[in-house]
């Protein structure tokens, strides 16, 4: 389906669109404005580039980081304690993955407990995409002990990402 979808656009008779060509100065030879028809495909070819930019960005920023889900928070009201309390449990999931702790930029709880009482993710930092990718391959230790088995790490994914994994998936 999605390839008939391409071809279609692909047999569509319309002119490639392009950040140049985009913003040309229109040809007024004949004194009459610009269609409206051709302005709103500029229009939408503008927002267009620009969703795809913002999505390139948004995955150059993410390539390098994991989401941990399902580590409980602390209970602790004192931030500091509430912090170190977290921490520990990173240290402790990190050993036993078997993890250089120093490959690990930042590590920062996104969310508090969201509205269905779950844990918030944890944002992990790596600090290349080859110890990214160690750190997934490492993930099949932690399914292996009983304590941390409901604990999941997945790559950072934009919205987009997660969009496209769920079609494959289904």
């Amino acid at each position: 389906m999605l390839n008939q979808k391409v071809q279609q656009v692909e047999k569509a008779d319309r002119p490639k669109m392009s950040w140049s060509n985009l913003f040309k100065k229109q040809d007024v030879t004949n004194g009459n404005p610009e269609p409206q028809e051709k302005t709103l495909q500029k229009i939408e070819a503008a927002e267009a580039m620009t969703a795809f930019t913002n999505e390139i960005s948004n995955r150059e920023k993410r390539k390098k980081n994991i989401v941990i889900v399902e580590v409980e928070e602390s209970r602790e009201t004192d931030e500091k304690i509430t912090k170190k309390d977290e921490d520990d449990k990173i240290n402790e999931i990190l050993e036993k993955m078997i993890i250089d702790k120093n490959k690990v930029k930042s590590v920062t709880r996104i969310n508090n407990k969201s509205n269905n009482g779950k844990p918030g993710p944890i944002l992990m930092k790596i600090d290349s995409e080859e110890s990214k990718f160690n750190v997934l391959k490492q993930t099949k230790e932690l399914r292996d002990d009983e304590k941390y088995k409901n604990i999941f790490v997945n790559a950072d994914l934009t919205p987009a990402e997660r969009l496209e994994q769920k079609i494959l998936r289904d």
